[in-house]
């Protein structure tokens, strides 16, 4: 399989593909979670530095809107897909 540092067949390339298609989509739900942990913590810092906690939630509810984007997503695709939390997380978190 190439262990040494060297690929010895090119017939192990798809079997390479598979093993890197396989590890790439178990990190993905990891890297969004480490990812959305990060923007809750900004989104709180940014709150309580500015004390505009009005402001967040409308910008967020504005941003919402103009990107026509989904709210409220299914937690299981917003937990493999997204980088950030859904739009009525933040607003919910922002209200407190």
């Amino acid at each position: 399989f190439g262990l040494d540092g060297t690929l010895h067949d090119f017939a192990n390339l798809p079997l390479l593909a598979l093993v890197s298609t396989v590890v790439g989509l178990v990190a993905l739900p990891l890297a969004n979670t480490y990812s959305r942990r990060r923007e809750t913590a900004a989104d709180d810092f940014a709150i309580a530095t500015t004390d505009m906690r009005n402001e967040f939630i409308s910008a967020m509810e504005k941003l919402a809107k103009q990107n026509l984007s989904n709210a409220e997503p299914h937690p299981l695709i917003e937990t493999v897909l997204h980088s950030h939390p859904s739009v009525n997380r933040r607003i919910a978190r922002a209200r407190g």
